[in-house]
């Protein structure tokens, strides 16, 4: 067993802890221990394994921080964490680990800060901190990746001005690999931006860097406090399929090219829309014909599109005096019938 490279036992029924012996075999270079029923925490001799390039725990009910020692692990490409009930910072020493591509600790209980360090780890390519306890503002140092092709930080607690994007020009290309399933040592980037910022605490107006990302494809600044009107600029993004802007602050018009892609701008009442000879009626004067109408095209274009995962996007309508919120997740649709709860 000492000269075992793979150790392949996700989507299995195996309970307890990470068995200590795991962390003997020198040799390995790939741990795949998903969808299981794991609990406990990362065993902290983990480090010993330096030839490992892939770890993937997630799918389990593993508990405690990140150990330390993981840098230890320095030919890390993937550390796949995501949906578990791991707590605790983010080390700031993880900048250790330069040669990682993928980092997936979603769907956990981390807290504090996005340490300034972690900007080191230039190779990063996947970041998904989604669904945390994440706090304080998003430095203008860790959107500087050259390589960063996804980024998700949606359902935190992060405030401050949102990130200009002012110096990057230099990323060309983002992938949602957040399901992951085909994952391992080869996967596959699908070249296209796509930016989730949603449900946090940001404020200030739309970064106008944002849309000199040619590639972008998909972006979510939903549940904000974004204010402003919504930028000219945004016309020159032809690649553009899917935008929320909902729950937010934002005034004027919204541009008349916009239905060419999937958007949402509900909750936003000094937006208007353009009529022929009608002149610019606010959103709140449409009625809840109109918005059903909006709300069931946005469903469709999200059901065609592929190798996204779409993390609880609220569409809300009122139809018939009763408020529902569908949720959108994996392109499952969900209702959630506040008169009922």
């Amino acid at each position: 067993m000492l000269g075992l490279v793979l150790l392949d036992l996700l989507y299995n029924l195996f309970v307890g802890g990470i068995p200590l012996e795991i962390t003997e075999l020198k040799g390995l270079q790939g741990l795949f221990l998903s969808n299981n029923m794991l609990t406990g925490e990362i065993p902290v001799r983990i480090g010993n394994l330096t030839y490992l390039q892939v770890i993937d725990l997630s799918g389990n009910g593993l508990s405690g921080s990140i150990p330390l020692n993981i840098v230890g692990c320095f030919q890390l490409l993937e550390l796949k964490l995501n949906n578990n009930n791991l707590s605790g910072a983010i080390q700031p020493e993880f900048d250790a680990l330069d040669s990682l591509k993928v980092l997936d600790i979603s769907n956990n209980m981390f807290s504090g800060e996005i340490p300034l360090t972690l900007a080191g780890c230039k190779s990063l390519e996947v970041v998904d901190m989604s669904f945390n306890n994440l706090a304080g503002e998003v430095n203008e140092s860790i959107l500087k990746w050259s390589n960063i092709r996804f980024l998700s930080l949606a359902r935190n607690n992060f405030n401050g001005i949102i990130p200009s994007w002012k110096n990057c020009d230099e990323i060309v290309v983002f992938v949602n690999v957040l399901k992951n399933k085909d994952l391992g040592f080869n996967y596959k980037l699908l070249s296209s931006i796509r930016i989730d910022l949603s449900d946090n605490s940001l404020y200030g107006e739309m970064p106008d860097g944002l849309f000199r990302l040619q590639g972008l494809e998909y972006l979510n600044l939903s549940h904000n406090y974004v204010m402003g009107q919504i930028l000219k600029s945004l016309e020159s993004l032809w690649n553009l399929k899917t935008l929320d802007l909902s729950y937010n602050f934002l005034t004027g018009k919204i541009l008349a090219n916009m239905s060419r892609f999937s958007g949402d701008f509900s909750g936003n009442p000094e937006l208007c829309v353009e009529f022929s000879g009608e002149g610019c009626r606010g959103l709140r004067a449409l009625g809840s014909d109109t918005l059903k109408k909006v709300d069931l095209h946005y469903i469709r274009a999200l059901e065609m599109l592929t190798g996204i995962v779409f993390q609880r996007l609220p569409l809300i309508s009122a139809v018939k005096h009763q408020l529902r919120i569908r949720t959108i997740y994996e392109s499952n649709l969900m209702e959630y019938d506040v008169d009922k709860h």
